[in-house]
């Protein structure tokens, strides 16, 4: 069991957004082994919190499936693997290009939602949350928007399904959007997001390419974080493990 996992701690109270970040982090780089058992006294002793704290932490954390309650109340590490990344862009793809197909079908099916968060994004270097970290903003956007996308097929078991893993996705997101890859991608990130948004309101097929391209080009790039965080050798094929 590790004792002092943070470089945050040391009786000084940080907030429950920052420790949720570094233990989602230390869960995904493997710092914790999977069935390990995570006590929370031990860590609000470390981040200086409430163990309230670290239990909603640990909640949130549960959702994405990256911790686990076992019956006895306790919880321990689950993680992620290459495996679970590959099935959680399948599930994704899968009721994406659903989506997709019934707005392709739809004429009347402006996209309202697409539009205005797509307009948001026009303005996001007036917002707060992209001044104090874009990175998460970032992240945040790209839910809102597919979540959009989701509510824009008027189908409501779909985008219930894609709201329930939502949380597992946006542990993927954190995993690939780091500070080289905003930098690098900040106005590809835009232009990705504008082509969904025009081929659905012209109901172009091409939409079901470029939602297969843009969750193919997820993958590649989710999987290549994964490998550069635990350190694994890039060019072994993928589910080798």
């Amino acid at each position: 069991m590790k004792t002092n996992s943070s470089k945050l701690g040391h009786g000084k109270k940080i907030p429950a957004s920052v420790v949720l970040d570094e233990l989602r982090t230390h869960l995904i780089n493997g710092h914790y082994v999977h069935g390990e058992r995570l006590l929370e006294t031990r860590m609000a002793e470390t981040y200086g919190v409430s163990r309230g704290t670290i239990r909603s932490v640990l909640q949130e954390l549960s959702s994405e499936g990256l911790v686990e309650f076992i019956d006895s109340g306790s919880c321990v590490a689950v993680g992620i693997n290459e495996k679970t990344i590959l099935d959680i862009y399948d599930l994704r793809r899968q009721l994406e290009l659903k989506a997709a197909d019934i707005i392709l079908q739809d004429t009347n099916n402006l996209c309202l939602p697409l539009v205005k968060v797509l307009a948001n994004y026009d303005n996001r270097h007036e917002d707060s949350l992209f001044k104090q970290n874009s990175i998460l903003y970032t992240i945040e956007f790209d839910l809102k928007f597919h979540e959009a996308f989701m509510f824009c097929s008027q189908n409501r078991p779909i985008f219930v399904a894609w709201c329930s893993m939502a949380p597992v996705i946006r542990t993927l997101l954190s995993i690939n959007v780091n500070s080289d890859y905003w930098i690098s991608y900040e106005e590809r990130f835009y232009t990705n997001h504008k082509t969904i948004l025009d081929y659905a309101i012209t109901k172009d097929s091409r939409l079901l390419k470029e939602i297969e391209r843009q969750i193919s080009a997820g993958v590649e790039n989710s999987v290549r974080q994964f490998r550069t965080i635990r350190g694994l050798d890039d060019n072994r094929d993928l589910l080798e493990d």
